[in-house]
Formats: structure tokens, sequence, C-alpha cells
């Protein structure tokens, strides 16, 4: 090892952006929650410097507690609105009204704690939203999948593995000598993906689509299993 001399050539690259906005969208609704308005915020400055069509859903417990109030505050209620629950959900954000009718070119776009994510995520689904419309940011490095102990037989590499409850499917295999494909560890890239030939997963994670989940893949970074056994064609 040494260090750079005069003269030495260095080649960067620049950030990458997992949670950017579309170019193309022809609405986009912002939903804040927290400190999710980090994000958000930013996004909704860029849309109206576009002069884009938005709307910025930001919901917070108290008036005190909600960061950059000003800040959502002057895109006026004709772009925004917030929410203080105080504790009470009935008094917060309606995830079923703010999501109703989706519509082909619209995109969501949610930050905040993992509740909010996973209904927002959840109630569009539902609605009717498609996965490539909804975006989404968690403030996390990594998901620990919990739960009971789970055996998995690896199939073609003719292993057996006992996963501890503190421990993801994924990090077992790499403790047991595997070198399966991933990427972010958070369910939300699909490349840990794989077929499960026996047993039923309990899918934890945000990318895989109904198709996929209905062919039995799962994402062994973050799912668990509702079968004390699961064997993977891995």
């Amino acid at each position: 090892m040494h260090g750079l001399s005069v003269g030495d050539e260095l080649t960067a690259i620049g950030p990458k952006n997992d949670f950017e906005l579309s170019q193309n969208a022809g609405r986009s609704i912002l939903i804040a929650g927290g400190i999710g308005i980090t994000p958000i915020l930013s996004m909704a400055c860029e849309l109206d410097r576009r002069q884009a069509p938005f709307f910025l859903h930001y919901a917070c417990r108290t008036p005190e507690a909600m960061a950059y109030r000003a800040e959502a505050e002057r895109f006026g209620a004709a772009r925004a609105r917030l929410y203080f629950d105080g504790g009470r959900p009935e008094d917060g954000l309606q995830l079923p009204a703010v999501l109703a009718l989706p519509k082909p070119g619209a995109h969501v776009y949610v930050c905040g704690p993992r509740p909010l994510i996973d209904a927002t995520i959840a109630t569009a689904r539902e609605i009717g939203w498609e996965l490539s419309q909804i975006h989404f940011e968690l403030f996390s490095n990594g998901v620990v999948s919990g739960g009971n102990r789970l055996q998995v037989e690896l199939r073609r590499s003719s292993l057996k593995l006992d996963v501890r409850p503190d421990q993801t499917i994924l990090d077992a295999m790499i403790e047991a000598g595997c070198d399966p494909m991933f990427d972010c560890k958070r369910g939300e890239c699909g490349a840990c993906s794989v077929k499960v030939l026996e047993g039923e997963a309990e899918h934890r994670d945000y990318c895989l689509s109904e198709d996929e989940r209905a062919d039995n893949m799962m994402c062994v970074c973050v799912s668990r299993a509702h079968s004390m056994k699961l064997v993977l064609d891995a």
C-alpha cells in the first residue's frame, strides 16, 4: 500500500441516488413523517422550481416537534397539508384518501418511520398503484429479520442452515461459506431473491411483485418464514 503522489490520477463517480424524482411524472404525491421531511422537502422545492404539479402531505405528532414547518407551509394550502395527530391516529394522515384514484403517470414518494412507509406501500398496492409508481427511503443501514429459529436447506449447495432468531437468512448463508448475490440488504433491490422449493415464506421485502411472490420467490436479506423450515433453490 502506498499514498498518492503528485501526478497520480483518480477516477471518481457521482453519488448514487436511490430516491430520485421521476423525470416524467404527471403528478407527484409527497408523503413525509417526522424527520422524513428532509428528502421530501428537497423534492418539493425541486418540483416547485420546475413548476411541476405536486402535493405535500406532512405528518407529525405536534406543531412544536415539526421540523421545517415554515418551509413546508410556504407552499400554501393548494400544494401542502400538515397533520398533527397528538397521538390520535384518527386525527392524522388518512392514507386511503391521500392515495385514492391512482392515475397513470402519477408517482408517490414517502419517507419517515418504517410503519408509515409500510402502510403507504400496502395501501397504495391495495388501491391499485403499480409498484413502479411508489418510491420510498428508509433511514437505516439494514434490517434484522427477527423471528423464531429457522431451519433452511440449500438444495443446490447441499447445505442445511440453522438460522438464529436475530440473524437473517442471507447472513446465515454467508456465515456458512456461501457466496450469495446481494446488494442493499434492506429488501429494496431484489438482488438476493431466490426460489422457495418447500415451505412458506413470510415476505418482508419492498421489491418483489405479487407475481414473483406467487412464483415462490423471496428476498433472503429480510424475509422469514411462516413454516419452521424452508428449502431454497440455492
